[in-house]
């Protein structure tokens, strides 16, 4: 029985492995993958006839099959590899899969007892280190368990105080890790930290697009290392001196990756299954921003050819109105109906930056900013320049923002380079011209802007990073809504009490805070913010304190 079993998990893997390169017209990686599918699936094909006393309580139709692989066999003869790929996945999945959970229903599939052993063997001639510590390590209590997938392969169940979870899907593993290394290689590295073993079908699937790459692999569980060592057999970690498997339990180790060079993976169910909160957020900020760069990967190179070409200047050529200025940074949060205002009499030696999000909100009012800034690279940003086009305030676009907001705003225009982006690294240099920190946010990128281009003073109102009155943004804005139910953080408000917030707001705002520690920003950077998360390092001051501040030559009272 396990010798059908593990044929058909032959055949699944090989199966999907043709739909893929058929589907992205990669034929000759196509077919050679088709021979070792028709190779394996034949063997397997003569298992079954072979085995019908095994079989008996499943009617395996032999005459379909036949005719399912005539059909199969003409459409790759006549070159017609969507219509293989097709029949593929519509009728050869479905066959192996019945007769696999069948199989998986009737008998108790469990690993095979010499695995263990295999690997214990194999890791000790490449690793003593490790091994003695495996054997060393007792467990104090069980909390993981292998299951058999309807694939046949098997995948991982973690018990811990969050509750259940699998590290690997109940269906295929092997294609999922396909996809999840897919998109996570890159011929830009050559070596890999991936956070989290799993049963390691990921780090497996990893080393077949590239066997030349380097990875360590980070695991702080010794359970779950133990028990993929007694799963798998792990070949592609034992005879391969290019891949490391490191024992972190007190996440040195991983501490120490975030800071490298190299290009560090996390495998987000293990993530999950991280017990210590201060390294789990740690780690679920890093996966933000990474899977926020891999989103918008294409949409930042398409924006950034655009942008420049139509900004026309350059931010730096913003200085002499910065220089020695004042500067009221206007956000979108909640809290800026409470204060926008005052903005009207604001001193004459300030100016005012606003966040694109508020432009609408500040002309409406009656308020002209002296600039305003984009950020973000989706569409649906021209809604912030709708009916303004024509305006003559300067506005600057980051060089991976929106195109269409360069494209159709008829006023004066100012590229800004942002650090940690090659593209906009490159253009930087060769026009020896500034690159600025992002953070992240509109609202972060406006503070680098503001320092950098010499302001004497900055104050932050509508700066909530909070979901204060349960909204995300101030009235009349163009983002203004309800504040999410999901994923809400609990944070300390200006005023001491608790306030609703969300991870993403608590990046910008630890941005912030390091942003305001460093040397040209010390004392200088005020939150006028009528409420929201309170900012360490920033000095609490009201926007009608500071005008009058501000009035009086910046001397305080």
């Amino acid at each position: 029985m396990n010798t059908i079993v593990k044929q058909i998990e032959e055949c699944l893997t090989t199966e999907e492995n043709v739909i893929y390169y058929f589907r992205i017209q990669n034929y000759h990686r196509g077919l050679r993958e088709y021979q070792l599918f028709s190779s394996a699936f034949q063997q397997l094909i003569h298992l079954l006839v072979n085995s019908q006393q095994l079989l008996d309580g499943y009617d395996v139709d032999f005459d379909y099959v036949l005719t399912m692989l005539q059909g199969i066999i003409q459409a790759q003869e006549s070159r017609d590899y969507i219509l293989t790929a097709d029949l593929l996945e519509l009728q050869v999945k479905p066959f192996l899969l019945g007769i696999q959970e069948w199989l998986l229903g009737q008998f108790n599939v469990c690993p095979e007892d010499e695995i263990w052993e295999d690997n214990l063997n194999n890791l000790t001639q490449k690793d003593k280190t490790l091994a003695d510590q495996i054997i060393k390590k007792q467990l104090t209590g069980m909390h993981c368990e292998v299951e058999p997938t309807s694939s046949g392969l098997f995948t991982l169940k973690v018990m811990d105080g969050m509750g259940e979870r699998y590290m690997h899907s109940n269906v295929n593993p092997v294609e999922e890790a396909d996809m999840f290394a897919r998109e996570y290689y890159s011929t830009d590295y050559s070596r890999y930290i991936i956070f989290g073993l799993g049963l390691g079908y990921h780090i497996d699937a990893l080393l077949n697009l590239d066997d030349g790459i380097e990875i360590e692999i980070i695991e702080p569980d010794m359970e779950i290392i133990k028990t993929a060592l007694a799963s798998r057999r792990m070949n592609w970690l034992m005879g391969n001196m290019r891949v490391r498997l490191v024992y972190d339990p007190d996440f040195t180790k991983l501490a120490r990756s975030l800071e490298e060079d190299s290009r560090l993976i996390i495998h987000y169910p293990s993530l999950l299954h991280i017990q210590d909160e201060r390294m789990r957020l740690a780690l679920e900020k890093y996966f933000i921003r990474d899977s926020g760069k891999r989103n918008m990967a294409i949409a930042f190179e398409n924006n950034f050819r655009e942008n420049v070409i139509n900004c026309s200047n350059y931010v730096d050529e913003l200085e002499p109105m910065f220089k020695g200025k004042n500067a009221v940074i206007v956000a979108a949060g909640p809290s800026l109906d409470k204060n926008v205002r005052l903005l009207k009499g604001k001193p004459d030696n300030t100016i005012i930056v606003a966040v694109g999000t508020v432009f609408h909100k500040l002309m409406g009012l009656g308020i002209t900013p002296d600039c305003v800034v984009f950020l973000d690279a989706q569409c649906n940003m021209t809604q912030q320049i709708k009916g303004l086009e024509n305006e003559l305030v300067p506005i600057v676009c980051a060089s991976t923002a929106y195109k269409g907001i360069a494209m159709n705003y008829k006023g004066p225009k100012y590229l800004i380079c942002q650090k940690g982006y090659d593209r906009a690294e490159q253009y930087a240099m060769e026009h020896q011209v500034r690159t600025y920190e992002t953070g992240g946010s509109v609202s972060t990128i406006a503070l680098d802007m503001c320092l950098q281009l010499g302001c004497r003073e900055i104050a932050y109102i509508g700066l909530d990073l909070a979901f204060t009155g349960n909204r995300t943004h101030a009235n009349d804005t163009a983002c203004v809504k309800d504040a999410p139910d999901e994923d809400v953080l609990s944070v300390e408000s200006t005023d001491g009490k608790m306030v609703s917030s969300s991870r993403l707001f608590m990046i910008y705002r630890e941005w912030i805070e390091r942003r305001v520690q460093q040397v040209d920003a010390e004392g200088r950077v005020y939150d006028a913010t009528e409420g929201g998360a309170k900012k360490k390092g920033l000095i609490t001051k009201s926007l009608h304190e500071l005008f009058d501040k501000w009035n009086n030559g910046n001397v305080d009272d």
